[in-house]
């Protein structure tokens, strides 16, 4: 499955990433264009989830591309702005990715279902995959698409904000008591580059420690 960034900064700094990797990375996850595309990814966090979900992809295989964005506004924010992609192509389905925080799961999907109708979506449903992974039947008009709700977050990782970072630590072995984002930033680049390089190399690690990303993904119609 390969990524077409909606915009250029998105497409550089994930070219950039993967590059540091494996040079001829960009090339096999990376689309430069594609003339049919039926689903989209917004990432509702920062660079960290982009990485990620690259990666996620890479996996995945295939030729097919899905679009991908990481609006300006963050999590419930960035929901919003899921009409305003849907206004410029009538994407079957789409995957939101963001981080639980310090919500509580039903508070997070409470707020989430709020902010869709209070921007003129419907959400049906929801059909639910795991406690951080569901997907609902919205409309909006008369138009009709899947929202696969992917939720970052390690129960047994013991901090007050559940991250990506949870993930990332889980696998760098670097996990403690405190916020994981700490954990993970405390690390050199060199160590968090030799993490991405586990979850590129074994694929078992890969879905073992991000089974809501790949299962939610795989949920995209491409």
């Amino acid at each position: 499955m390969k990524l077409y960034a909606l915009s250029l900064r998105l497409n550089s700094n994930i070219r950039s990433f993967l590059r540091k990797l494996d040079k001829s990375l960009p090339t096999s996850v990376v689309a430069d264009k594609a003339d049919r595309i039926y689903s989209l990814i917004v990432l509702g966090d920062g660079m960290e989830d982009a990485k990620v979900v690259a990666l996620t992809c890479h996996h995945l295989d295939g030729e097919k591309a899905v679009s991908i964005v990481k609006p300006e506004l963050k999590r419930y924010e960035a929901i919003e702005n899921v009409r305003r992609y849907l206004d410029n192509k009538k994407y079957g389905s789409i995957a939101f990715v963001l981080d639980q925080e310090g919500d509580k799961l039903d508070k997070l999907y409470n707020n989430l279902e709020n902010r869709l109708t209070n921007s003129g979506i419907r959400p049906l449903g929801p059909e639910i995959i795991s406690p951080r992974l569901r997907v609902y039947n919205c409309s909006i008009g008369s138009h009709e698409f899947r929202l696969i709700v992917v939720v970052n977050g390690i129960d047994e990782i013991n901090s007050d904000k559940h991250t990506i970072e949870d993930h990332l630590i889980k696998i760098a072995g670097a996990g403690g008591e405190g916020d994981s984002k700490n954990h993970w930033t405390r690390l050199t680049e060199a160590e968090r580059l030799e993490t991405f390089r586990k979850i590129l190399k074994n694929k078992d690690i890969a879905e073992k420690s991000f089974q809501q990303h790949f299962k939610g993904i795989k949920q995209l119609d491409c």
